[in-house]
């Protein structure tokens, strides 16, 4: 059905508000030209420029990636991968380099850094392995939620997305999961990732 479509025709479904929807009922405008045809492909090319990705490490924060990484070869967008160390994602990557599940001592500041260098480091690689051509990093340093809504407001993001469960189970518990506040205060669009 849609391959047959010239460019610069509109496809409107069930668009007669007046007549009851008919199945496969399909109204074509010519549009080309037209004030309506350039809003289309204005909106349509700019609808997910810049999209801000928060990662973690966690697998949900690895389907994130992916997620965003195919909307921004779709829409010819930009990705940011943020990143923001805290004590239980370094645990994470310490533990799991020395082949443990847990690390038992608390990390340093400077293997909080590592960490989050790596991580943001894997992610890079994933953001790679999609074939996304236009990705940069940025390591931030203090609540996660503040940093990323920040580097959207900087970056003028179109897009945050987010793995809906991430590493920092103890904070979610007492203050709301990072997705939750992150959706709840953005000032772009939010996609949470299961």
């Amino acid at each position: 059905m849609l391959a047959d479509l010239r460019k610069g025709q509109l496809i409107l479904l069930n668009a007669c508000p007046n007549r009851p929807a008919k199945q496969k009922e399909i109204h074509r405008r010519n549009v080309c030209g037209s004030k309506a045809s350039n809003q289309i492909k204005k909106r349509m090319n700019v609808m997910f420029k810049e999209i801000i990705v928060g990662v973690d490490g966690s697998d949900t924060s690895k389907t994130a990636i992916g997620i965003a990484c195919d909307l921004a070869k779709h829409y010819d967008g930009t990705v940011t991968l943020v990143h923001v160390p805290h004590a239980e994602s370094a645990a994470f990557v310490v533990g799991a380099m020395a082949g443990y599940h847990a690390a038992t001592l608390k990390p340093t500041l400077s293997e909080i850094e590592q960490a989050g260098r790596q991580i943001l480091d894997n992610a890079s690689e994933i953001a790679a392995g999609t074939g996304c051509k236009a990705v940069k990093t940025h390591l931030a340093h203090g609540d996660a939620v503040t940093e990323i809504l920040a580097c959207a407001d900087k970056t003028g993001a179109d897009l945050i997305v987010t793995g809906r469960r991430g590493l920092n189970a103890v904070s979610s518990l007492l203050l709301g999961s990072t997705t939750q506040r992150i959706n709840h205060s953005a000032k772009c669009a939010c996609l949470s990732v299961a």
